[in-house]
C-alpha cells in the first residue's frame, strides 16, 4: 500500500494524505503495519471500515483486492486438493501455457500410435519448467501451492521436491519485490515454512529457542549502525506497552523460525503408500507377530540357541495364495558374515491356511 500511495512509511498515510481525507485523526495505518491490525475491522468512519474506505478510492482498489486474495484462505486451512478451486487452477495453467491431462489422454495417445507405451509403475518427474520469477505474485504463488498440495495428496515425491523448491524461491522473490524486511520478512519466512512447503500451523518453540531468539535480537539491537536512529533498549520497555508487545512478538516469530528449521527431520514422512492388496493387508494385520518372530530368529542365529520366548510364539498363519509365493532370498555378504549359511527365513515358522 505504501508504494501505491507514494510514501515510504505507513505513518505518512495517517497524516495529510488522500487516503486519510475525511477521517478523524488516528494512527490507523501505523497500527496495521506495526501491530498487524486487520483493516477490515479498523474503523475509518462510524459506519465504514478502513478497508472499505480505501477500496472506494479507485487508485487503491488493487491493493484491497490483494488483501482479499484467495491465497490467504489457503494459508489459513489445509483442505484436500479435491476441494480446491480446480477451474481457477486450470485457467491459470492455461494462461501460463501448461496443459492439464489425465491417464485417459495418455492411453488415447498410445492407442493412436502418437507415443510409445511406457512402464508407468513408477513416478515421473515434473514435465514442465516452472520459473520462480513468473510465479512471484499472489496468483502465481497460489498456483504453485495448489499444485504442490495436489502432489502431496497423490504422494508424488519427485514432483513435490520440484514444486517445493520453486514455491520457496517464488515466495522469496515476492517478498523481495515488496520490500519485506525485519520482522515482516521473518513472518513471511515462517508462513513459507509452516503454511506453504509444509503444513504445521501450530508452531510452539522450546524455551531454549525463545532464549536464543531473544539473545540474537538483542545482539542486533546492540550492533545497530552508528548514525541511525536506534530504538529504545528493549530490556527497559514498559511491561505490556505497545512497544513491549511488539518486542515480544518479534521474539516469538524468530523463535518459531528456529523451531521449524530445527524440526525439519521430525516432519519427514515415516511411511510410504501402496495400493491395498492381499499381501500388504496381511503384512499390516500381522505386523507385531512378524516382528516378534524376526526378533527371535535373529537372536537364535547370533546366539546359536533359541530364547525362552521363542517357544511361546505360535506359527504365522499365511493364506495359501501367499504361502505359495514364498521364495528364500539370496543372502547378502553381510548376512553370510553374521549368520553363516542360515537366514531368518529358515527359522520363522509359517503355516499355510485356507481362506475362510
Amino acid at each position: 500500500m505504501e508504494e501505491l500511495a507514494g510514501v515510504t512509511k505507513a505513518s505518512q498515510l495517517d497524516l495529510d494524505h488522500r487516503l486519510n481525507k475525511g477521517l478523524l485523526p488516528g494512527p490507523r495505518f501505523t497500527q496495521i503495519r506495526a501491530d498487524g491490525y486487520d483493516p477490515a475491522t479498523v474503523d475509518a468512519k462510524p459506519d465504514q471500515k478502513l478497508l472499505e474506505h480505501a477500496r472506494a478510492i479507485r487508485h487503491f482498489k488493487p491493493a484491497c483486492d490483494d488483501y482479499d486474495h484467495a491465497l490467504w484462505a489457503n494459508l489459513l486451512r489445509r483442505a484436500p486438493s479435491c476441494n480446491e478451486s480446480d477451474d481457477w487452477l486450470r485457467s491459470q495453467l492455461d494462461q501460463r501455457g501448461i496443459i492439464y491431462f489425465d491417464s485417459e489422454d495418455e492411453r488415447h495417445a498410445v492407442e493412436l500410435g502418437l507415443v510409445p507405451e511406457v512402464d508407468d509403475s513408477g513416478e515421473e518427474p515434473l514435465q514442465v519448467y516452472l520459473s520462480p520469477a513468473r510465479y512471484a505474485s499472489l496468483d502465481g504463488l497460489r498456483v504453485l501451492l495448489l499444485l504442490y498440495r495436489q502432489a502431496q495428496d497423490a504422494v508424488f515425491p519427485l514432483v513435490c521436491a520440484s514444486l517445493k523448491k520453486t514455491l520457496e524461491e517464488a515466495a522469496r522473490l515476492f517478498a523481495k519485490a515488496h520490500g519485506y524486511h525485519g520482522e515482516q520478512n521473518e513472518t513471511w519466512e515462517l508462513l513459507i515454512a509452516s503454511r506453504m512447503v509444509a503444513w504445521r500451523p501450530e508452531v510452539i518453540p522450546s524455551p531454549a529457542q525463545v532464549s536464543q531468539a531473544r539473545a540474537s535480537l538483542l545482539a542486533e539491537w546492540e550492533q545497530a549502525r552508528p548514525g541511525h536512529r536506534k530504538p529504545a533498549d528493549p530490556r527497559t520497555l514498559k511491561k505490556n506497552s505497545r512497544s513491549e508487545r511488539r518486542w515480544r512478538r518479534r521474539i516469538h516469530v524468530r523463535a518459531c523460525l528456529l523451531h521449524v528449521s530445527d524440526s525439519d527431520s521430525y516432519f519427514a514422512p515415516l511411511h510410504r503408500y501402496r495400493n491395498a492388496c492381499e499381501l500388504y493387508e496381511w503384512l499390516k494385520e500381522h505386523r507385531l507377530e512378524i516382528s516378534s518372530h524376526l526378533q527371535e530368529a535373529v537372536y537364535e542365529l547370533i546366539q546359536d540357541e533359541a530364547s525362552e520366548d521363542a517357544a511361546a510364539l505360535s506359527p504365522l498363519e499365511m493364506p495359501e495364495s501367499l504361502y505359495g509365493r514364498r521364495r528364500r532370498k539370496q543372502p547378502h555378504q553381510a548376512e553370510i558374515d553374521l549368520f553363516g549359511d542360515r537366514l531368518p527365513f529358515d527359522l520363522i515358522r509359517v503355516i499355510p491356511v485356507e481362506p475362510e
